[in-house]
């Protein structure tokens, strides 16, 4: 400075700072375009291609909005923008929309089926007597009931994420809401039957069909003369899809020390006094195949399926079908300390097996599946041991087409029969629906 200076002019460049716009879960630069409005020390708008420099009218808190051009939500922010400040981020999240693989924002299976799944279930009595109309069933997606040893699995206090029913002349329930992405946890509840319950992993459901389907076989609650407890087997229906379809026949067989309780072995006495019966055995289209008994502390009670020969010309439409594509699944039903009517105390599922070892899919040689080994050390106290044993095997057929196994837990049964059912079940020429007549 001089003796002559006036004035001083100072030069300084325009305060700018760099925007960007991103997702944020992965606090990445979106690919799209957006359109980026701002107000208040100064206001306006700009376009976003990528990071994109803004001048700003001066320091102070700003209100920012961005509008993606597509496929992400609409981003604010309120930010104060001082002189040490270089960069802004908007955070947008990606929009919900039919195709992106989550069944969100009024989604269904009936208006966006790639994202949403249709539960469809089918309810009927286990004792063979046909439909349960009129039920509850809650979804969740955590599990509503906690294990215990002692009274057997309890129903806590978690509350239904979706609730559906039907009218007393209905039996199925139809749920849409749900996404491919996890497990879904269901209850039904009907007046006079044992609470039913299941879990549904949906990302295990092919979306090209876009269905589950699981009939059920409701057991109506214990009362103070009846066995202990229940074992209920279900499978597909006849001729339900997807294919392949499932045989229409299963047999249940329950192995006790006392002797074997199945179709063929209808009642089961131990020591003069009776501890098991035969309560339904529908042996077509789906079952059930129900089996009622009490046995002693720690005694050994082997369960298995069994898939009979059919007759070529009785049955046609049997030839080729598989106890690998039956869709079986048993349930255990149980008295126990805090449940004198009953309770569901277990169940096996056949798919199970079948998904941890996919191979099996392709096994059309077994006709057997041993299921579990049951034991319970304080009947109607406590929970019982219900262990997987998750074997296949195929019975020796003799030349009258008999069934040979071993039921690999009792010297009696080491050559078990299951005696041929369709000997004279009807006359050659006759129609094929009359399969359906046991």
């Amino acid at each position: 400075l001089a003796s002559t200076t006036t004035s001083v002019e100072l030069c300084v460049s325009p305060a700018i700072v760099q925007v960007d716009v991103r997702e944020r879960t992965r606090n990445i630069t979106i690919e799209v375009g957006a359109s980026i409005s701002y107000s208040g020390v100064s206001s306006g708008t700009f376009r976003w291609n990528g990071v994109t420099s803004w001048t700003h009218g001066g320091f102070g808190s700003y209100s920012f909005v961005a509008t993606p051009d597509s496929k992400y939500t609409v981003g604010s922010l309120t930010y104060s923008v001082t002189a040490s400040t270089t960069l802004i981020i908007i955070y947008v999240d990606i929009a919900f929309f039919c195709g992106d693989f989550l069944c969100t924002n009024g989604e269904t299976a009936s208006n966006c089926p790639g994202d949403c799944v249709a539960l469809f279930l089918e309810f009927e009595n286990a004792d063979g007597s046909g439909p349960v109309n009129g039920p509850k069933v809650n979804y969740f997606t955590s599990n509503p009931r906690d294990d215990n040893q002692a009274t057997g699995p309890n129903r806590n206090s978690l509350t239904a994420t979706t609730s559906r029913t039907t009218g007393t002349g209905s039996n199925t329930v139809l749920e849409e809401t749900y996404g491919y992405n996890g497990l879904v946890y269901i209850e039904t509840i009907v007046d006079t039957f044992i609470s039913f319950y299941w879990a549904v992993n949906t990302s295990n459901i092919d979306p090209g069909l876009g269905v589950y389907r699981l009939r059920v076989h409701l057991s109506k609650t214990l009362g103070s003369t009846d066995f202990n407890y229940r074992v209920v087997n279900t499978w597909k229906p006849i001729d339900a899809t997807p294919t392949p379809y499932g045989p229409t026949d299963l047999n249940l067989h329950l192995f006790h020390s006392a002797g074997p309780l199945d179709i063929n072995n209808p009642t089961l006495t131990s020591g003069g006094f009776a501890i098991g019966k035969a309560v339904a055995d529908s042996k077509q289209s789906g079952g059930p195949a129900t089996m009622d008994i009490s046995p002693g502390s720690g005694v050994l009670v082997a369960v298995w399926n069994s898939k009979p020969p059919r007759s070529s010309v009785i049955a046609p439409s049997q030839n080729g079908r598989f106890l690998v594509d039956s869709g079986s699944y048993v349930v255990f039903y149980g008295k126990t300390s805090n449940a004198a009517s009953g309770k569901q105390v277990g169940q096996v599922v056949l798919d199970q097996l079948i998904l941890f070892n996919p191979t099996l899919k392709s096994d059309h040689k077994s006709d057997l599946w041993y299921i579990a080994q049951f034991t319970v050390s304080q009947p109607a106290v406590n929970q019982p041991s219900i262990q997987s044993v998750g074997k296949l095997k195929a019975a020796t057929i003799t030349s009258t087409r008999d069934m040979i196994f071993d039921c690999e837990a009792y010297a009696y049964c080491a050559q078990f029969k299951v005696p041929y059912s369709d000997t004279g079940r009807r006359r050659r020429g006759e129609e094929e629906s009359s399969e359906e007549i046991v």
